[in-house]
């Protein structure tokens, strides 16, 4: 199996999982545990090793908000991750995001996320509108997950 087909089958498991869970994921930290790390963990990440993914990052140890998990490199975080509740409405976390990503300059990608929906950019949040400054949206479904990244459809066939 080449590695496209291995990253469609376990996206594909994972959103099957993910289905079945999200009932019970009645709060941030939950959706957090069941259903975001597991992802992170598909793409490589060591999510129970706190020098590649730590939680509750901030920047400034005198801030008192934090961003949910920071995936870090070379100690450094490169990805800042905001997690909601699921069945959260996104719209309103993007400020949030918007404030860690730009006070953490090594972050290279911002993922927002309620467990099912993960809206993600690259781009440096400077007054332009989320969904406007190179966002791409994933959504898990029981079918498998859409719209990833690269925009293929890793639906199971």
């Amino acid at each position: 199996m080449n590695a496209h087909n291995e990253l469609r089958a376990g996206l594909c498991a994972i959103a099957k999982r993910s289905v079945g869970l999200m009932s019970a994921c009645g709060n941030e930290e939950s959706t957090k545990l069941y259903l975001v790390l597991p992802i992170l963990g598909l793409f490589g990440y060591d999510y129970s090793n706190p020098y590649e993914v730590y939680p509750q990052y901030s920047a400034d140890p005198n801030q008192p908000n934090k961003v949910d998990l920071a995936v870090l490199r070379d100690g450094q975080p490169v990805i800042a991750i905001e997690c909601k509740k699921v069945s959260s409405d996104l719209t309103e976390a993007r400020d949030e995001l918007r404030g860690y990503y730009n006070a953490i300059p090594t972050t290279k990608l911002g993922i927002l996320t309620n467990g099912i929906v993960f809206e993600n950019s690259n781009e440096p949040f400077n007054g332009v509108p989320f969904n406007e400054s190179g966002a791409t949206n994933v959504e898990v479904h029981p079918e498998g997950i859409s719209n990833v990244v690269t925009g293929y459809d890793y639906t199971p066939q």
